[in-house]
């Protein structure tokens, strides 16, 4: 796995061998994996589900790129660059953070973005969707329809308390989901698993 050599790159590459989105053991045909980053979880995926198609999104440009070198050879592996979000006008990205519609910080670039709904107008079922944006989840779920969100069969995210309406969002979530697991982690929030009701 080709990496920067800064601690988010390597922390990552740790991350995905410890399976925090307890992926292992799963049939996964279809995965949409929000959040790439540079390619740790669909790489781990494909290892595990060498048939498997996975759609990787990534809004920060310089994560995309390595994102695009290290699993652009999967085969069924498409990489998009661009934000998730709850609109298609674009938005603004920090570096290696999140989204936001305005950003005062220095280190941000411009980014196109796309809806729940766009990704999904195109696919009937997907097995898992993986989310680890930073806080954009918190935009783009409460924006999806419910026919988006019936598509998905399970829901694996990371999650940060702090950056949203925790509840607004379990409640949106829990309309067509159960929240099967709950795994809080200091300093980063935790995870959430939902499935499918």
């Amino acid at each position: 796995m080709k990496h920067r050599g800064h601690a988010i790159d390597l922390q990552a590459i740790v991350e995905a061998d410890t399976d925090p989105y307890q992926i292992d053991g799963l049939a996964l045909a279809t995965v949409v994996d929000i959040g790439a980053n540079i390619g740790t979880f669909t790489d781990r995926v494909k290892r595990l589900n060498p048939d498997a198609t996975v759609y990787a999104y990534e809004a920060e440009q310089g994560n995309y790129d390595l994102l695009a070198e290290n699993v652009g050879h999967h085969p069924n592996v498409k990489t998009f660059h661009g934000a998730v979000w709850s609109h298609d006008r674009g938005c603004t990205v920090m570096a290696n953070y999140g989204c936001s519609e305005t950003s005062d910080n220095q280190f941000t670039q411009p980014c196109e973005s796309v809806t729940l709904d766009q990704i999904f107008s195109l696919l009937d079922h997907v097995d898992l969707v993986k989310v680890d944006t930073e806080g954009a989840e918190f935009q783009f779920f409460p924006a999806a329809s419910r026919q988006t969100m019936e598509k998905m069969a399970r829901i694996r995210m990371e999650i940060h308390y702090d950056k949203g309406d925790e509840l607004g969002l379990r409640g949106f979530l829990g309309k067509t989901h159960d929240l099967v697991a709950e795994d809080v982690r200091p300093n980063i929030g935790g995870y959430w698993f939902w499935e499918l009701k």
